[in-house]
């Protein structure tokens, strides 16, 4: 079986959650091959790739949605598919799968697989109109994106649910101890307990909510609450730390890679914290939990399938800074707390949400189990 693997994103050319499923694919026997446009290649996924013999092709023309790039890319890449003949193709979203409808023409044994990494929040009827038009199959991360495809009208057939997004334990075991430069991301010498949150800066990541949260708990703790990631929302967040008087106390870390997030989850992190306002199957909030760290989150979306209230960590409502606040404080007096919560995450990531395990489940569902 060959699959090629369309990574790609509006920021990076290469994206980390299709990379390491390349891996695991490859350990499990697959032979696995990517494709991305040739933007901001990042030098660590760069070398997994190759250190496992996985094959990289470059596209350039490939996040292009610009008419003229889209129909010379029907010819274009349609060569490229026919030297790679692969039986499946992996994408995230209908960006790239749109461009193959050619190959697929040619190629009617090929199967086409979208990831329902993100949904829309307009025009999704339509977006899924086209979505099952290029798309044999489409993988929900959760129940949750399930439920919101069938409710849209898509097809529960062509659905195949699987977290295949969740951390690859042998990969995350492996960084979490490497020596990472705290002095880069600002943390060297923080105050205890550590707060962490950690994403994009978009706005419906609730940043603010955290950094309010924050200003409740540091009344009383002497903490540091780090704002992990980049984005457009970060000159106002950093306006928002002073207005709230509590600069002394926040680090922001500018983008953390990959081999350095389960570093830093793992070695400086005690509390992590996602004040999200909208979410699907947060990766982030998994790689918590392998960390071994407990998570307080806002109960949106496919959140309450991996946040259980009172077991690996707490559930607070969107928007609700001071319950969140509440949670925190309650997570720093309670060593044994914090670490019974932690434990019960990295078990959850070891029973059912990895990387593997979400693999294979997509294979058996192909009907090409390893």
């Amino acid at each position: 079986m060959r699959i090629l693997i369309i990574g790609s994103s509006k920021r990076v050319g290469l994206t980390q959650q299709f990379v390491i499923t390349a891996l695991v694919m490859r350990n499990l026997g697959v032979d696995a091959i990517v494709m991305s446009p040739p933007r901001s290649q990042s030098k660590g996924l760069l070398k997994l790739l190759f250190d496992h013999g996985i094959e990289l092709v470059i596209y350039e023309k490939l996040d292009s949605l610009r008419i003229g790039d889209v129909l010379a890319s029907n010819f274009l890449l349609n060569r490229i598919l026919k030297d790679i003949n692969p039986n499946v193709i992996l994408a995230e979203g209908i960006n790239q799968l749109s461009k193959v409808i050619l190959f697929k023409k040619l190629n009617s044994r090929v199967k086409r697989i979208s990831v329902a990494g993100s949904l829309p929040s307009r025009n999704l009827k339509t977006y899924l109109a086209i979505l099952d038009k290029v798309a044999d199959y489409t993988i929900a991360l959760c129940l949750y994106t399930k439920r919101a495809l069938i409710r849209a009208g898509f097809n529960p057939d062509k659905i195949i649910v699987t977290p295949l997004f969740s951390p690859y334990l042998p990969l995350f075991d492996r960084w979490k101890t490497r020596q990472v430069e705290l002095e880069k991301y600002g943390l060297c010498d923080v105050r205890k307990p550590v707060i962490f949150y950690a994403a994009y800066h978009y706005p419906w990541k609730g940043f603010e909510y955290y950094l309010l949260a924050a200003r409740i708990v540091l009344q009383k703790y002497d903490a540091t609450f780090v704002v992990g990631g980049t984005g457009p929302m970060m000159p106002y967040l950093k306006k928002l730390v002073d207005k709230l008087g509590i600069s002394k106390n926040v680090v922001f870390t500018g983008f953390i890679p990959l081999h350095d997030l389960y570093a830093i989850l793992y070695q400086v992190v005690d509390i992590a914290v996602s004040t999200s306002l909208r979410e699907q199957f947060p990766s982030y909030i998994l790689e918590v939990m392998a960390a071994g760290k407990p998570i307080v989150a806002t109960n949106v979306a496919g959140v309450p399938e991996q946040v259980f209230d009172g077991f690996n960590g707490f559930l607070v409502e969107s928007k609700d800074y001071k319950s969140a606040a509440e949670k925190i404080s309650k997570l720093i007096e309670d060593a044994h707390l914090r670490k019974r919560m932690g434990l019960n995450g990295r078990k959850i990531t070891e029973r059912i949400y990895n990387r593997r395990r979400a693999t294979m489940l997509l294979l058996e569902k192909l009907g090409e189990s390893p």
